[in-house]
């Protein structure tokens, strides 16, 4: 399993102005909502002019010139492979090959299995959630398997 996006909330009381002085190389958008967007490492920051943000990335590498509060995980998407292939028409994901290459199923996360074995796990919140949703799935796909 790896975690290839997280999205985590937090909210600071460094000024607005101020941030957008620390980042040079900010993108702003002035029409609402009004933001800042910039980059630190992998990572990308918005700030909104309420200055609650969000930090979207892989990494947990984070050289903020700011201090924040309330940080808060707010989802994550996650990658895993099965070492095997699956035939997917004899599954319960939904498959319509035509529209789309993998299966997919909600959970309420929404899950895309393709037929090499790769599992995309999209909006889960924690690791044992999706630890459980890799077991559920290992489940339902396990007479699936082509050897």
């Amino acid at each position: 399993m790896k975690i290839v996006n997280k999205v985590i909330k937090f909210k600071t009381r460094f000024p607005y102005n101020l941030i957008k002085e620390l980042y040079p190389k900010h993108t702003e958008y002035t029409h609402k909502p009004r933001m800042l967007k910039f980059k630190d490492g992998e990572n990308t920051i918005i700030i909104f002019k309420s200055l609650k943000g969000r930090i979207m990335g892989p990494s947990n590498e984070l050289n903020l010139k700011f201090p924040i509060e309330n940080v808060e995980l707010s989802t994550m998407t996650i990658t895993h492979e099965f070492n095997f292939f699956i035939d997917l028409e004899n599954t319960n994901f939904i498959y319509l090959p035509e529209l789309f290459a993998a299966g997919y199923q909600r959970f309420p996360e929404y899950c895309n299995i393709f037929h090499n074995g790769k599992l995309i796990i999209l909006g889960v919140k924690s690791i044992d959630r999706a630890n459980q949703l890799i077991d559920i799935i290992y489940n339902q796909i396990s007479n699936s398997i082509i050897i």
